[in-house]
């Protein structure tokens, strides 16, 4: 169980493999479901969780969660100061926290469905550097023709 919807976050719990949780909701994609278990609250990757509907039990999807009614929540920094105050981690939100956007790459081709190929941290750009221009007083035309009266004024 982890901190947030990622293998980067700090591990809140590590729970038995027969472990009854509770969900309250699932990322976009269900790829992350927020759930609690004894007293420990947190996010638990899909791929890990059994659910029992008609006597089956199945691995979470957005399929079964759709048939549990399983809603759709958002990882948030509210949803951090709510829960993990008393953590020593508390404090380092902006290390943890990173939005993924999607990025296609390189190291796709050899697993398409790997999660890895759509998603990588975010990072920010880097600046921006304007090309130099070459005439200071911006004007459009190269070359140096000036049209109007010929008087430029500087300020």
């Amino acid at each position: 169980m982890r901190a947030g919807p990622g293998t980067n976050y700090p591990v809140v719990a590590t729970l038995p493999q027969d472990a009854t949780i509770e969900i309250y909701g699932c990322q976009t994609g269900y790829s992350w479901c927020d759930t609690s278990w004894n007293s420990a609250r947190g996010w638990i990757s899909s791929n890990y969780i059994l659910t029992e509907s008609d006597g089956q039990k199945k691995v979470m999807n957005p399929v079964v969660a759709a048939a549990l009614g399983i809603a759709i929540v958002e990882f948030s920094q509210a949803y951090w100061e709510n829960h993990y105050q008393a953590y020593p981690w508390f404090a380092y939100w902006n290390r943890y926290y990173h939005p993924y956007h999607p990025v296609p790459g390189p190291y796709c081709y050899h697993a398409p469905q790997d999660p890895a190929c759509h998603y990588r941290p975010y990072y920010p750009h880097p600046l921006y550097q304007p090309v130099p221009q070459h005439h200071s007083h911006g004007n459009p035309h190269p070359g140096g023709h000036h049209h109007g009266n010929g008087h430029h004024h500087h300020h």
